[in-house]
């Protein structure tokens, strides 16, 4: 576990996923509470350098396309796909019938990964 590891813990009670980061709870600093969300969604995308001259790097990450994804939400998970044709357009998400995956009323967390990385669930 690395110090920025997150770890979403599900909560069937109220049916929401709440945020660790580092091993301890993640805190919205506007409601001192511990972030969470009803749907995680889990985007791997390509990435690469910004080459903005900041120190350290910032990275871009390829959001128009198509890649893997993972939504947990109702204390599940369905492997599927991500696909946004333009800028403009919203990001759509499909189960691997091609299904569009309906989301689940609440607040939506997307964590956008690299190609590659691993996600243990």
């Amino acid at each position: 576990a690395s110090d920025f590891g997150v770890v979403w813990n599900y909560d069937s009670v109220t049916n929401s996923y709440k945020r660790t980061n580092g091993g301890v709870p993640h805190i919205d600093k506007n409601t001192s509470q511990v972030l969470q969300a009803k749907n995680i969604v889990i985007m791997f995308a390509k990435e690469s350098p910004a080459n903005d001259g900041y120190e350290g790097g910032h990275i871009l990450y390829k959001t128009i396309g198509t890649g893997d994804a993972l939504v947990f939400q109702n204390g599940e998970v369905v492997k599927g796909t991500w696909q946004r044709d333009t800028e403009e357009d919203l990001i759509k998400f499909y189960d691997n019938n091609d299904k569009e995956i309906s989301i689940v009323r609440g607040q939506v967390f997307i964590e956008v990964l690299p190609v590659g990385n691993k996600v243990n669930y």
